[in-house]
């Protein structure tokens, strides 16, 4: 199942929520169109390739803001809920952190082609995306970061299913 996934800044949570309905493109948000790079997991063994230390939950920690978490199904219930359900299929929103956000802003772009190689490699990537896509993708996350940390802003990333 593909997730879609648009990497965006924006000066905070309340001014990012306007996301949510449309999307950070139909909004005019700077974003980044990432098919299946979702932040927890793979955007997070990035993250852990950058720093050099094996990826674990905590690795790169978001703040998840839509749907609210009070509103989150349980696991034990998330199957039993309609297949149009904008609590199963998203949208979602979640926060990055600063320090991926200025982690992301401070690669070498001399190394990104590299760093796409290893990416490549991780088990979620299978057949998902080739070294020169990821590449390509790469310049443009840190292209994003950099004029957020620059800006002051925050990273998020708004997915639906």
């Amino acid at each position: 199942m593909a997730q879609f996934c648009d990497y965006f800044s924006t000066a905070n949570a309340e001014v990012a929520a306007l996301a949510i309905a449309f999307g950070p493109r139909d909004c005019g948000f700077d974003s980044v169109e990432a098919k299946n790079i979702e932040p927890d997991v793979v955007l997070a063994k990035l993250v852990a390739l950058v720093r050099g230390v094996p990826w674990s939950p905590d690795t790169a920690p978001t703040r998840w803001l839509w749907p609210p978490p009070q509103t989150e199904p349980l696991y034990k219930v998330y199957h039993a809920l309609p297949e149009d359900s904008p609590l199963r299929n998203g949208p979602w929103l979640v926060e990055l952190s600063v320090a991926v956000r200025d982690e992301l802003a401070s690669l070498d772009t001399a190394c990104l082609p590299k760093l796409a190689a290893q990416w490549a490699a991780i088990e979620e990537m299978s057949r998902r995306w080739n070294e020169d896509s990821l590449t390509e993708l790469l310049h443009e996350l840190v292209e994003l970061a950099t004029t957020a940390r620059d800006g002051d802003d925050r990273l998020y990333c708004w997915g639906t299913i």
